[in-house]
């Protein structure tokens, strides 16, 4: 009877075990995919540069280069064919809460990427660039109102969702 509860018993561990190696290796055998993160981070940048105590900061409209004032820069590291290609898509518009005219706008990166995130609707899907888009109300130190809408779209897909 010993002999009989022994091979069952070996069976069960081999199937527990089995089972361990493959939730191991579902979960790490795919790249964590972050742009979600890598967007929300680049947002918060943007959104923490203009308005840094609660106040829209004016200043940061004269800059010369405006991502560069709120010290962001969208280099790549060497993967795939990146070195000519922008990863990356950032817009900022600023305008007028009551009247809806544009302050300021500044756009960097590849615009081509944008065009992309109005398929993305139906949900977040590996192939397609991650898109995110938020707006933020400000006031100035008089107390004028604004809309800041910040638009990402990051691609990096080769290397963060494999397709």
């Amino acid at each position: 009877m010993e002999k009989v509860m022994s091979v069952y018993w070996f069976a069960i561990i081999f199937i527990v075990a089995g089972a361990i190696v493959y939730m191991v290796s579902n979960f790490y055998g795919e790249p964590y995919d972050i742009r979600e993160v890598e967007s929300n981070a680049l947002v918060y940048q943007i959104s923490n540069c203009l308005i840094p105590e609660l106040y829209l900061k004016m200043d940061a409209f004269n800059a010369p280069d405006f991502f560069s004032y709120c010290k962001l820069t969208f280099e790549t590291e060497k993967y795939a064919k990146w070195e000519n290609d922008s990863q990356f898509f950032v817009s900022v518009v600023v305008s007028d809460f009551s009247t809806g005219s544009v302050i300021f706008s500044n756009q960097t990166g590849s615009p081509s990427l944008n065009d992309f995130c109005d398929l993305q609707k139906n949900g977040h899907q590996k192939n397609l660039p991650y898109c995110l888009s938020r707006k933020v109300y400000a006031v100035d130190s008089e107390g004028t109102q604004y809309f800041v809408n910040m638009d990402v779209a990051i691609n990096k897909g080769e290397k963060n969702a494999k397709l």
